[in-house]
């Protein structure tokens, strides 16, 4: 019983970690695009949008495999600082 206690926890932390690289997904992109709209020759690098949706597409995968291993790892060692057998 005590796994399935661990499993989840560790599941939900990878959760939190997914819906925080949300948010920082879309601040940055939020922001980004305002750029773009006020001046898109200095901002676009000399991409065009098709490259500039291919960089958003690998961006996007990169932020939600760093959020799930972000997750992952605070997930485990909180439960270690919480749940751990040497705690006093």
């Amino acid at each position: 019983m005590n796994y399935l206690k661990k499993y989840i926890y560790i599941i939900l932390f990878v959760i939190l970690g997914i819906l925080l690289q949300l948010l920082v997904h879309s601040g940055v992109e939020i922001l980004y695009i305002h750029l773009l709209r006020n001046n898109f020759e200095a901002w676009s690098f000399g991409l065009d949008w098709d490259d500039l949706w291919r960089v958003h597409n690998i961006a996007t995968v990169a932020l939600l495999l760093l959020g799930i291993v972000a997750g992952l790892c605070a997930g485990k060692r909180f439960w270690k600082k919480i749940y751990g057998k040497n705690n006093k």
